[in-house]
């Protein structure tokens, strides 16, 4: 799924590309975000629920219109713009900066996050990357690098900015309303910007792979993976994008790929992996996910003793989820719901751990009840977002055992 996403996300570069020749920028960027919206209008109420996605579009329309000017409208229309002139290849590496962005931004308006030692050199050496393939274009280029750079900045002020204040909207929702504004707000240029005559199939192909496959196909294979393998692993596509777009361009374009792309791509993503803590990220989240499932037990046992169940639910998500699998109840979604069913039908057992063991960042446990310590009861499945419980699957199945 991984190689997946990054394999339609390095093909975008490739697509707008092939499309600009023909047509222009602001054409480019309506039928991209007119074709994505059209594809996730009927994906999100079935995915999300239609009275929960006509909820969040109610509650979170400010943010979605930021967000669908400064995170889709402004810099698809500035990348589109440059790559009339760049290679595909070199704008996407380019892109690539959009984590230093975000690391410097996050620096700028926290103050408890800080960049210093390895995450500094981090951002210092992915800078100096961008300032080697920036210095290297003819003059009339830097101006077009200039643009790919400020659409790296607009994703990561966005992504900062969503982060702040959608962090209880679901994902496909943020997606489809943010595009659905983006539409709205290039549908004037859109029109403007009409071609005399109907343009060659290449083009028209090209913009519907930008919007069907590299918004709203590949938005879904970026949630699913959060879900169900953790944000940091869906954050390694960053990796893959550029060096993908860089083969792309080469093979169908012809594009030519320099020591410099290279070196400046060797650059920026060394950059990206020590200026945004990744390295060092990846060695705990193990713990991390471990811990999380340890305090989850030590909090429900607590409740089993006392009948206060709310320290537990403290740890769900805003938006959680909760399937128990063998038993009549449920699912529960919302922090709210998961608290009233533990309420309502208070487990009257305290558990413990038997094994456990951690697939692509979820974490999976046999567990016995204390009446019976050595007896298997089911298995629990914890995927973590965010260091809170994004959904919880509790089996029954006495005396199951792991090969």
């Amino acid at each position: 799924m991984l190689l997946a996403l990054a394999a339609i996300w390095g093909s975008s570069f490739m697509f707008i590309k092939v499309a600009v020749r023909e047509v222009a920028p602001g054409e480019v960027v309506f039928g991209r975000v007119v074709v994505g919206t059209l594809a996730l209008i009927p994906a999100a109420p079935l995915l999300v629920g239609r009275e929960r996605t006509l909820a969040a579009l109610r509650r979170f329309w400010f943010p979605l219109l930021l967000l669908g000017v400064f995170n889709a409208a402004l810099p698809f229309w500035f990348l589109a713009w440059s790559e009339k002139r760049l290679d595909s290849g070199l704008a996407a590496v380019l892109q690539a900066s959009m984590p230093l962005f975000t690391a410097a931004i996050t620096y700028a308006v926290s103050q408890t996050q800080r960049v210093t030692g390895l995450r500094f050199a981090g951002v210092v050496v992915g800078f100096l990357g961008v300032l080697l393939l920036v210095g290297e274009q003819p003059r009339g280029d830097v101006l077009s690098a200039l643009a790919v750079l400020l659409t790296a900045f607009l994703y990561a002020a966005s992504s900062v900015y969503a982060g702040e204040r959608l962090r209880e909207a679901p994902a496909l929702v943020i997606s489809l309303g943010s595009l659905a504004f983006a539409t709205v707000a290039t549908l004037p240029l859109g029109l403007a910007e009409l071609p005399g005559s109907v343009p060659g199939w290449k083009v028209i192909g090209s913009v519907v792979a930008l919007g069907a496959a590299g918004l709203s196909l590949a938005y879904l294979l970026y949630f699913s993976l959060i879900v169900g393998s953790g944000a940091p692993y869906a954050a390694l596509v960053t990796y893959l994008v550029p060096a993908l777009a860089l083969v792309y361009g080469a093979i169908f374009l012809g594009e030519s790929v320099t020591g410099t792309d290279l070196g400046g791509l060797a650059l920026i993503l060394a950059g990206v992996a020590l200026g945004t803590g990744a390295l060092r990220r990846r060695r705990l989240d193990s713990a991390r996910v471990s811990d999380l499932l340890h305090e989850h037990v030590e909090r429900f046992n607590a409740g089993v003793r006392t009948g206060d169940w709310a320290p537990m639910v403290e740890r769900f998500g805003e938006n959680a989820e909760i399937e128990f699998h063998g038993v009549p109840v449920g699912p529960f979604v919302g922090r709210a719901a998961i608290a009233a069913a533990y309420r309502e039908q208070p487990p009257d057992d305290e558990l413990r751990v038997l094994e456990q063991r951690q697939v692509n960042g979820r974490i999976e446990a046999r567990y016995a009840w204390l009446a019976e310590p050595d007896v298997a009861a089911g298995e629990l499945f914890l995927t973590p977002s965010g260091g809170e419980i994004r959904k919880l699957v509790v089996t029954f199945d006495r005396g199951v055992t792991w090969s």
